[in-house]
Order: structure tokens, then sequence, then C-alpha cells
């Protein structure tokens, strides 16, 4: 005669492998949580990766990221030779950095954009009215410019560009002429400094690229503008749609001279 065994009670609650795996989960949260409070958040860095990781989920997104994030080198931040999203916002800090040394940061802005960093100086900080020989007080800064183009990879583009009243004296007949003036003077400057003539350009726009309408006397005065490009190398560049990823500083307002 067989015996009955009992059947295996089943016990309250949950499983005993819920225990360990919430242990291991509780500390990879406060691995992380380390290694956060122990990095720097940078909001411009955050919101570039973000957007691979909306791309990665299958978000649509109004840019296009198609490279590869990298982190910031722990040996130097310096200005080099730049192919990636990660190294144009270190371009930009340097940028900044030197804008800051010379007092002109409050007068210009740095922008980044699918076609490389740009910097916008005020045109009475480079010019005094209708003309284009450079002021003194923008030479410091301009040096520096020249500094760091030597070390990039890409094209330097100088832009000039003027508002929309018309220009009145005798050496420039018209806005194209005195913005085209300008952007020469500039480049001629950046090549005195070293700059290699073949991976220099410049050109003048006139009033025909305003970056507010020319409504007032503060507006126009914006639209009077030295613009520096850094051109990214045809290589590291996507084709994506030139609109600014990022623009922080905002130029302080002048008066028109």
């Amino acid at each position: 005669m067989s015996s009955l065994q009992p059947q295996d009670e089943v016990k309250p609650g949950a499983p005993d492998w819920v225990v360990t795996f919430g242990d291991m989960m509780s500390l990879l949260l406060t691995f992380f949580v380390l290694l956060l409070s122990f990095s720097t958040m940078e909001a411009a860095r955050f919101k570039m990766i973000s957007g691979y990781m909306r791309e990665a989920f299958g978000l649509q997104t109004e840019k296009n990221y198609t490279g590869i994030p990298m982190g910031t080198t722990i040996l130097s931040t310096d200005a080099r030779q730049t192919t990636d999203p990660a190294d144009q916002i270190n371009l930009v800090q340097v940028i900044r950095r030197e804008m800051e040394k010379a007092g002109m940061d409050s007068r210009g802005k740095v922008k980044m954009s699918e076609a490389g960093v740009a910097i916008q100086l005020e045109g009475e900080l480079v010019f005094d009215s209708g003309s284009s020989v450079l002021k003194p007080i923008a030479l410091p800064l301009l040096d520096a410019i020249a500094d760091i183009a030597k070390n990039q990879s890409g094209m330097l583009e100088v832009e000039g560009h003027t508002d929309d009243i018309p220009v009145s004296n005798s050496r420039y007949p018209s806005n194209w002429e005195l913005s085209s003036a300008r952007a020469g003077s500039a480049a001629r400057y950046m090549i005195d400094r070293g700059m290699p003539p073949p991976r220099i350009k410049a050109v003048g726009y006139a009033d025909t690229r305003p970056i507010e309408a020319n409504t007032n006397s503060k507006n126009r005065s914006l639209n009077r503008r030295v613009e520096f490009l850094f051109v990214r190398p045809p290589e590291a560049r996507d084709g994506g749609d030139p609109t600014p990823l990022r623009l922080d500083d905002a130029p302080a307002p002048s008066t028109a001279p």
C-alpha cells in the first residue's frame, strides 16, 4: 500500500529570487546616481545626446543626429580639428573664453550649426560707420580668432553684413561694396596672422541676410555685423538644415552711429 506524498505548500508573498533581483537593481541605481553626481552636466551636450536617444527610439526630430556623440577629453579642451558635434561644443567654449578675455562677450555671440561654428560680432565693434578699416579695439579678439582658425581643418569664411540703409560716401557706391570690403579687410588680417590663404574666404552679403527685420535702430544695429564661420570639413557634415542647434548668447543692444 503506497502512501500519498503531501503536496508542497505554496508560500505566501513573492518568490525568493525577487529579493536578490531587487538588491541588484538597487546597487545598479546607486552606481549610476554616483556616476551622474561625479559628472558635469552641460545643457547643450545633454540636448545633443537626447536627440540621439529620441532617434534611437524611433521618434521624429527636427534635426538629424547621424554622428556618434563623443566625450570631452580630460587632457585638453583647447581648439583642435573639429569633425563631430562634441568637438564643435568644445570649440564654442574656447571662443567664448577668448571673447570674455577681450571683454567683448556682451557684443557678440557664438552659434553652432550643421555648417560649423559661427562668431557674430557687432559691426560697430569692428568698423567705424561707413569704413572698412579695422578698429584697434577689435584686434586682440581677431588675433585669438586667427590662432583658433589655424588649428582647424576646415575653411574660415568671413562674412560682411549691413542694414538696409544705403551707404552715404563716395568710396562705396552701395552696401555691397562696403560689406565686401569689410569682409576682405578682416580676411586679410587673418592671413597676416598666419591663416593659410587657401583656407579662407571673404564674402559680402550687404543687407540680404538680416537676422532681424530692419524696422528700428536696434534691429539695424544687430544686422550690421561681421561673421566668422568655422566651416566643418565636408566628410563631417551630413547635409542637414543649417538652422542653429544652439544659440545661447544674445548680443547687447547698441545704438547706430
